[in-house]
């Protein structure tokens, strides 16, 4: 995409920063852009996956390099969990 006139940016956790780097470079994209989120993620609680992407979301944007007047709200990407528990949801015809 970046050769064609659009910006990109790779997103890896810290684990693989160096192979994206490494990988980017072998595909003849050396200066590709890496956004690098804490590792690991996976055996983070919710909230805190949360808490690093409401963090991570301007900085993603920085990295990008778009300069916005306002910048969206997290949220807008990762909106609140509204999932229901699958106590009483059975049955109930909704």
């Amino acid at each position: 995409m970046a050769g064609r006139g659009k910006a990109a940016v790779a997103v890896v956790t810290a684990e693989f920063e160096t192979l994206a780097h490494t990988m980017a470079a072998n595909a003849g994209r050396p200066g590709l852009r890496v956004h690098v989120l804490p590792y690991p993620l996976e055996t983070r609680p919710e909230h805190e996956v949360r808490a690093v992407a409401q963090a991570h979301w301007p900085l993603l944007l920085q990295t990008l390099g778009a300069h916005t007047a306002t910048t969206p709200e997290p949220a807008s990407v990762f909106p609140p969990d509204n999932r229901k528990s699958d106590a009483g949801s059975k049955g109930d015809g909704a």
